[in-house]
């Protein structure tokens, strides 16, 4: 799963596509354990949005974009990619 923590969830209201098609509630998670209350669901681990060896494919601008927005510190202050299981 993929998601917003809580602070891009803030940050969202100012600035994001989902607002032009009428979202009005943006949510955000910072500790995935908190879905295994009463979902059935189990926390596994977080994954990284953009796996290192995917960008050290890239060349040029295209590799150091991606290592800072999508693959570094700020994009896991943005989002983040959980994996859950069902118990």
């Amino acid at each position: 799963m993929d998601c917003y923590t809580t602070f891009a969830a803030k940050a969202s209201k100012y600035k994001n596509p989902i607002n032009d098609v009428g979202v009005t509630q943006v949510y955000g998670l910072d500790d995935p354990t908190v879905l295994e209350v009463g979902t059935g669901l189990e926390y596994i681990r977080e994954h990284q949005m953009t796996p290192g060896a995917m960008i050290n494919e890239l060349t040029g601008i295209e590799r150091t974009i991606f290592s800072k927005v999508y693959g570094g510190e700020m994009a896991r202050k943005m989002y983040r990619m959980y994996e859950y299981e069902t118990k």
